[in-house]
């Protein structure tokens, strides 16, 4: 399809933030002709021409979608902040996000008093991160309070979180060890069916429950103990201006 978005009247457009994730491509996989993809930069634009869906740019001249707007949008985020739970990268990660935030803001923007939803997959650790994970999720919380106020600016937009726990392949999932994780075809399906509904949030997979449980247990020893571990971001780069500004530690 064309690098511009055409001006044509559709029903219900779907964008895609983060089309070159695994998640993003499970999503594209059942692209419409009013499925739309995020390019980033020029290297996004060529790696996704041949995806099957209209490629617009994160930064593109006037209105994202073209001149005719759709009547509903689901904006599905699959990617914002932090990809890899091991790296920290402070300053790229605050630029990238909020870029990342920008086209969303203009997408409500543009789609002001339609129907929109946006759908954003976040993680399990975001609500019960482990101490080597404090980066990654603390930066999974500051997207999602970022759209929280993004989308409480529009009366006709509706926002759902999903917290999966491991993704991986169909091929990987069909291990035995493996049968509590969810597979992105999974999650990417589950963003289709959240994108139709009420805004809300919930775990995705057996593994996300039972971390979470877990997590809850050491909790609550730590309430009758009185003590913590001191353990910190074992291999994950310290706090910086950058991290502090937004709340990161």
């Amino acid at each position: 399809m064309s690098a511009v978005a055409t001006e044509r009247a559709t029903a219900v457009a779907t964008v895609v933030l983060g089309p070159k994730t695994r998640l993003g491509a499970a999503l594209l996989a059942t692209a419409t002709v009013n499925t739309y993809a995020v390019a980033r930069d020029d290297q996004d634009q060529a790696a996704l021409a041949s995806c099957g869906a209209t490629v617009i740019g994160a930064e593109a001249s006037g209105p994202l979608l073209g001149g005719t707007q759709p009547t509903a949008l689901r904006i599905h985020v699959c990617a914002l902040g932090p990809v890899h739970p091991e790296t920290a990268q402070p300053g790229a990660d605050a630029a990238n996000v909020d870029r990342d935030l920008t086209v969303v803001a203009r997408l409500l923007d543009e789609a002001a008093g339609r129907d929109v939803h946006v759908v954003l997959v976040s993680s399990v650790l975001a609500l019960a991160p482990a101490a080597d994970r404090t980066y990654y999720a603390g930066w999974k919380n500051v997207v999602e309070e970022e759209l929280v106020a993004l989308v409480a600016e529009h009366s006709s937009a509706r926002l759902s979180v999903l917290y999966p726990g491991r993704l991986m392949t169909a091929e990987e999932r069909r291990r035995p060890w493996h049968r509590m994780h969810t597979t992105f075809e999974r999650l990417a399906a589950r963003m289709s069916q959240a994108g139709d509904g009420p805004g809300r949030s919930r775990l995705v997979g057996l593994d996300a429950r039972a971390w979470l449980l877990a997590r809850s247990f050491s909790l609550l020893a730590t309430t009758f103990s009185g003590s913590r571990s001191t353990r910190r971001r074992h291999g994950v780069a310290g706090a910086t201006e950058t991290t502090e500004r937004y709340g990161i530690r």
